[in-house]
């Protein structure tokens, strides 16, 4: 299922039923798995990129946020907007969240990953 009509993604679980899980959830893992590494200073409040997918499949139903999270075929993807620490290294910390999170939403909600996108809008620290 799609998050861009607003419904949760349907797991099937033979003779016990469904598990649905809200695409709210799976942008909570992808943010909190992304905040837990290394050299992410900050989360972005809001990234264009974002705010014209939203529009798009969403329209103003949610709040401005650095994640976007759409559900293709029972494959999570996900795109990420950071604020990264000055010391870090960029290229590394883009290539550490993709794994970070990828292994959370595995892991959590057992679905599979695709794309994981990282976007660096902006460097804190030093200076």
């Amino acid at each position: 299922m799609d998050e861009s009509d607003g419904a949760a993604t349907v797991l099937p679980t033979p003779a016990l039923g469904r598990v649905l899980i809200a695409p709210a959830v799976l942008a909570q893992i992808v943010e909190r798995s992304t905040l837990g590494v290394p050299g992410v200073a900050a989360m972005c409040s809001r990234h264009p990129r974002f705010d014209r997918l939203r529009g798009r499949a969403l329209g103003e139903h949610q709040p401005p946020s650095g994640v976007h999270v759409r559900v293709d075929d029972d494959t999570v993807h996900a795109e990420i907007a950071i604020v990264a620490r000055a010391e870090a290294n960029i290229f590394a910390l883009g290539q550490r969240i993709q794994r970070e999170v990828g292994e959370a939403l595995e892991h959590m909600v057992g679905m599979a990953v695709g794309e994981i996108n990282v976007y660096v809008d902006d460097v804190r620290g030093r200076g």
